[in-house]
């Protein structure tokens, strides 16, 4: 080959090479306005800031990719019209914060998705918003979760929420709010309310709870209007709040009974009947052990009405008696809910 075709061939392989894709691209990237056509944020262009209001159309999707980071200046927030796939893991979550040196409530507006079918949030962190995460219609799956130091974890208006295996802590007015005036729908599980102002403040709103729980809320646990909801095996000691006297709480637990003497020996044998205050054609029979404990009783509490409502880990809503055969018995006996089944 003479000098010049390989001068030649050379300068065909740079070209072909600058043609190339280049390797990872370093971040930040700078997003605002409407993403047309969707979105795939990756880990190499993490972290990406949001300059701007942040749009995702009804016809567009946006993914999200483990360990990628989301920074939002003040005031902005992001809307999803179309498809969100946040896709963290326990080991790389996608985290959403504030563009700021500290989290704060209330700094930028949150993750707002209107009218969405397709929304799917794994293993994300969401902090410092005014709504970490807010339902506008359709429906929205949520798993492995954190949401916190916003002024609402989730918030719900008339739409519905599945989530499993994640935590709402220290939000200035509520874990969970949900209703207005539109009907919505929330099902949590596994998951874990801690420190704020409200657990839950719900209205107009259809929702379960399983196996979670409840701690050290600023004002309760729940506050409720025009609401139905029903609590199974998730510990709570706050207190309840019902607005109005169409909103019910209902909580499946198990009653725990203990009889002791005056010296606090546990007395075997003796007959301990049950009886509910609220509905007294609920009566429970049982018999102590050689411990003095009765087996536990699965029952099923309702508060209803207005005001204060006094349910929660020492609440004891039956009345206890005992006997040895016909003989009453007055022992001391207690009697508590264990919503921990």
């Amino acid at each position: 080959m003479d000098r010049r075709a390989a001068l030649l061939a050379l300068t065909l392989v740079a070209l072909a090479l600058a043609g190339m894709p280049r390797g990872r691209a370093a971040g930040p990237t700078y997003v605002h306005g409407e993403l047309v056509g969707g979105a795939h944020w990756t880990l190499d262009g993490s972290p990406y800031i949001l300059v701007g209001n942040t749009t995702v159309p009804g016809d567009s999707f946006l993914g999200i990719d483990a360990g990628v980071q989301v920074r939002a200046d003040r005031g902005v927030g992001l809307t999803v019209l179309g498809g969100l796939a946040v896709q963290g893991t326990a080991a790389q979550p996608v985290r959403f914060s504030p563009n700021s040196t500290g989290v704060d409530a209330g700094f930028w507006r949150g993750i707002r998705s209107v009218n969405s079918w397709a929304i799917t949030i794994s293993h994300a962190i969401v902090e410092g918003a005014e709504s970490a995460y807010g339902v506008e219609g359709g429906l929205a799956v949520i798993d492995g979760s954190s949401f916190s130091v916003s002024f609402r974890g989730l918030e719900v208006h008339g739409g519905g929420v599945d989530v499993t295996q994640s935590s709402f802590s220290q939000n200035t007015e509520a874990g969970v709010a949900a209703g207005g005036n539109l009907y919505s729908t929330v099902t949590i599980g596994g998951s874990l309310f801690a420190n704020n102002y409200a657990s839950m403040n719900l209205d107009t709103t259809l929702a379960l709870v399983e196996n979670s729980t409840f701690l050290a809320p600023s004002m309760a646990d729940f506050v409720l209007n025009n609401t139905a909801i029903t609590v199974r095996a998730s510990p709570y000691a706050g207190p309840i709040k019902l607005v109005d006297a169409t909103s019910t709480l209902t909580v499946d637990a198990l009653l725990a009974v203990s009889v002791t003497d005056a010296y606090a020996t546990p007395q075997a044998g003796v007959h301990v009947l049950v009886e509910d205050n609220a509905n007294g054609s609920e009566r429970l029979e049982v018999v102590t052990s050689v411990k003095g404990r009765a087996p536990l009783l699965a029952v099923r509490e309702r508060a209803f009405g207005g005001g204060w409502g006094p349910l929660g880990v020492n609440f004891n809503p039956f009345a206890v008696t005992t006997t040895i055969g016909s003989t009453h018995v007055a022992e001391n006996v207690t009697a508590h809910l264990r919503t921990n089944v």
